[in-house]
């Protein structure tokens, strides 16, 4: 119905690359080059936009029969979603001991934006890399203590 609604049959990418024989969604197929990823994209891309005021104008009631799909689409996002999510560190922010988040690059060549919920202060990478260096090497030796004077103490 989806196609007939949109006046056309979907294009080959849609069909082999989204669901199973099951019906569970897959994305595109194991070991696809990225050429091929590429051009499947493409072709999906290509024939949603050329149908978008037909999507735009299509009637609620129809759009209540793809509600199913689009619970996967929403699952599919969670699980991979398009823009990276935010890490917490273990290290607390040596301002606040709030959490620190640590955002990935924006874009090439940019470094790791950190930041800390609480106070907002944020962090360059050789700062926070600094502190992780100095939580390890203060954990180690409060190990070795521990494990020095548990042995004297037996």
């Amino acid at each position: 119905m989806f196609s007939i609604s949109l006046g056309g049959e979907a294009p080959g990418a849609a069909k082999r690359a989204w669901r199973n024989a099951d019906g569970k969604v897959i994305g595109l197929p194991a070991g696809i080059s990225p050429e091929a990823a590429k051009l499947a994209t493409f072709a999906m891309t290509s024939w949603l936009q050329g149908r978008l005021n037909s999507i735009m104008s299509l009637d609620p009631e129809d759009v209540t029969l793809f509600h199913a799909d689009l619970r996967d689409v929403y699952r599919v996002n969670a699980r991979w979603p398009q823009q990276d999510r935010a890490v917490w560190s273990r290290l607390p922010c040596p301002y606040c001991q709030g959490r620190l988040a640590i955002y990935p690059p924006t874009a090439p060549g940019r470094g790791k934006h950190i930041e800390c919920e609480t106070c907002a202060n944020t962090f360059t990478e050789a700062e926070y890399e600094s502190a992780v260096k100095e939580l390890e090497r203060a954990t180690k030796t409060a190990q070795q203590l521990a494990k020095k004077y548990a042995r004297s103490a037996s």
